[in-house]
């Protein structure tokens, strides 16, 4: 019998194996939520205004008049997949009267793979790992709109060298990304605020000389409503936001328009709901959050969240929790973040 290798334990494959119907794309973790106060809240990242933003929607940067400087980092261990599998990911931000400015680094590895063929022959050890890098920039057009483009660059690497006979390549692609929203808070922060978003926008992703895979494109559209209490001590944002994946499932051409992919019944559509309740307290301007939401779709992962932040000064700490769901590999698992804010 002709041996065939086991890849379903690689990157991309590893994470869609576990979730049933789901669109074949190379680096699905390009829509994974990388912060953790948006992780806490369900993956909504409407109605809030920090540097992470900017992996969703650049444009609501244009938000951040008080503190325009800000940098944060973030890390989430994936023991579900491995125990060196991990997602991390760094950002900046600037803003002054003509727009904001935007880089952004994210990096994801399953931890160490073994290969095999067919019949259960080790053929060796990999480390796959996805990174991208982008840059972007937010235009006002008006106190409550702004639009914005990000460009980015990813790289994959799955397998390197050849096994049984097919040779393996490092994929990379050419990506951006587009961004409209609308903040109508006022002054202290309350009233509504949302968005629409095209994500993940690039050419395709070779592995061998063959095949061709998607990148995951999609568009998602937000809304939030941030109520402040007397004085500004206290604050609650409520929050929800729908998806679409632009690749109809199960094609694997790379060659389906994201039209044809928007309009197929097929893709991919989530949603999310997500909450946060914001205590300021008098000394020395610290605040604490409490944060839960939920999240799924007809992939049927997701499921409950929870997060916690602190802030002290110009520093903020968050965590975020995912409960566990037997088709996430982000179920049972926490995420850390911390910013500064110039």
């Amino acid at each position: 019998m002709k041996k065939s290798l086991l890849l379903l334990v690689c990157l991309s494959t590893l994470l869609r194996a576990q979730v049933p119907h789901t669109a074949s794309t190379a680096m699905p973790f390009l829509n994974f939520i990388p912060d953790a106060r948006s992780a806490g809240m369900g993956g909504v990242y409407y109605g809030r205004t920090d540097v992470n933003v900017g992996f969703n929607a650049v444009a609501k940067l244009v938000s951040l008049v008080d503190e325009p400087t800000q940098v944060g980092v973030s890390y989430t261990p994936l023991k579900n997949v491995a125990h060196n599998a991990y997602l991390s990911s760094a950002a900046f931000v600037a803003r002054n009267e003509q727009g904001a400015l935007f880089v952004g680094l994210r990096y994801f590895t399953p931890g160490s793979v073994v290969l095999a063929d067919g019949n259960a022959n080790y053929l060796g050890t990999v480390e796959p790992s996805d990174m991208v890098v982008q840059l972007g920039y937010a235009l006002p057009l008006s106190p409550d709109w702004s639009i914005s483009v990000t460009g980015g660059w990813a790289y994959s690497k799955l397998l390197d060298g050849t096994y049984n006979g097919t040779t393996y390549l490092t994929g990379s692609a050419v990506m951006a990304d587009i961004a409209c929203c609308y903040d109508g808070r006022d002054i202290f922060h309350q009233g509504f605020s949302g968005g629409l978003a095209l994500k993940n926008i690039g050419t395709p992703v070779s592995y061998t000389k063959e095949t061709k895979s998607f990148l995951p494109a999609s568009a998602t559209v937000g809304v939030a409503y941030t109520a402040v209490g007397p004085g500004s001590v206290t604050g609650f944002t409520i929050g929800t936001l729908i998806g679409k994946v632009l690749i109809p499932a199960n094609d694997t051409t790379g060659h389906t328009s994201m039209i044809q992919g928007l309009l197929h019944p097929a893709g991919e559509v989530t949603y999310a709901i997500g909450a946060e309740y914001l205590y300021n307290f008098a000394v020395q301007k610290m605040n604490l959050s409490v944060r839960a939401g939920y999240s799924g779709g007809t992939t049927s992962t997701g499921g409950v969240t929870a997060g916690i932040g602190y802030g002290f000064n110009s520093i903020a700490i968050d965590v975020a929790y995912r409960a566990s769901n037997v088709y996430d590999p982000f179920g049972n698992t926490f995420r850390i973040g911390l910013g500064y804010k110039f």
